[in-house]
């Protein structure tokens, strides 16, 4: 509402339209400056009872002789517009390991041709390994596993199973504030994840546990910067922010895990540069993958069939921000 002496002028005067509304941008030397709109009115002088700030919203009254500050009111509501949502896919991803047990397969005696003799499993006298960083290609769809890990090398061999152990992975994430309109307010920022469905061929210990625990931290590790090895998830996570335990998932599950409040205005500002997967040192592999389906593929009629996955989700990891912009600028 506007002061005692606006209100008296606008009752006087029959042409109410000289008070014009704007806000104080600078005060020097007896004078100020007013944005109105946009435009910006100088050498503005004010009323004895009222002293400018800068940031005040004014009423001027306006007259042949210049611009009078009358004194402060209170800001107009700003309308905006209906919420708008985009999705932000990570520029970058990376995996942080500390591999248990060696590669491992069975003999078959009765396979054609030489095979190789049977290899078990061995203990891995291994620390955990440097943070790998690497950019990841939009036009791709990225596989990441969290909890345990198996290697993604192949094998020939009879029950072949990879080196396996404990893993985290990390995703960077553009600053969130130039991912918007410059003049809007996000609402709300949510993860998107999907939980991996593996093809029809797969089988133990490649399936996913009946029940996979997911939780997510965030972290300030810039994704440039060359970690060494030694330390686990934990020393690359942010302290000042609290994990976000989303329980347990299920294959296929889809989840919108929201961030809280600090996590988003530091993601927003560039304090934060990312998030990470990382449930703790747990026998249970979490991985998360797009959504697709399999069918059976054969390059050549004489050449051993495989399963091939076709997507039908491209979300994955992508943050999903809602967000509303001002109808007209105050």
């Amino acid at each position: 509402m506007a002061g005692d002496l606006t209100r008296e002028i606008l009752a006087r005067t029959r042409r109410p339209s000289r008070i014009r509304y704007g806000n104080v941008e600078a005060v020097s030397g007896g004078l100020a400056s007013v944005r109105m709109g946009s435009v910006v009115v100088d050498n503005a002088t004010w009323c004895r009872r009222y002293a400018p700030i800068v940031g005040d919203r004014v009423a001027v009254l306006a007259s042949g002789s210049g611009w009078l500050i009358l004194d402060a009111v209170e800001r107009v509501q700003r309308a905006y517009n209906e919420p708008e949502t985009v999705l932000v896919r990570p520029s970058h991803g990376g995996r942080v390991q500390k591999p248990l047990w060696s590669s491992s397969w069975d003999d078959d005696p009765l396979a054609p041709g030489p095979h190789p003799s049977p290899k078990l499993p061995e203990p891995l006298d291994a620390d955990w390994t440097e943070l790998n960083v690497f950019t990841l290609s939009h036009t791709s769809h990225h596989f990441a596993q969290a909890g345990y890990y198996y290697a993604l090398a192949g094998g020939e061999w009879i029950n072949y199973v990879p080196s396996n152990g404990y893993g985290a992975e990390f995703l960077w994430y553009p600053q969130l504030s130039t991912q918007v309109p410059s003049n809007s307010v996000i609402q709300s920022v949510s993860l998107v994840l999907r939980l991996w469905e593996p093809s029809p061929s797969a089988r133990d210990p490649f399936l996913p546990p009946p029940n996979m625990p997911v939780k997510i931290h965030a972290h300030a590790q810039p994704a440039a910067d060359s970690a060494s090895g030694g330390q686990p998830p934990e020393a690359y996570m942010s302290s000042a922010h609290n994990a976000i335990d989303v329980g347990d998932a299920y294959a296929g599950d889809l989840i919108m895990a929201p961030l809280g409040e600090e996590v988003v205005d530091d993601l927003a500002s560039g304090a934060l540069k990312g998030l990470a997967l990382w449930p703790g040192e747990t026998q249970k592999r979490v991985a998360f993958e797009d959504l697709g389906t399999w069918s059976w593929t054969k390059p050549y009629p004489n050449s051993p069939g495989y399963y091939q996955k076709t997507y039908t989700t491209d979300d994955c990891f992508s943050l999903q921000i809602t967000y509303i912009t001002p109808v007209e600028e105050d």
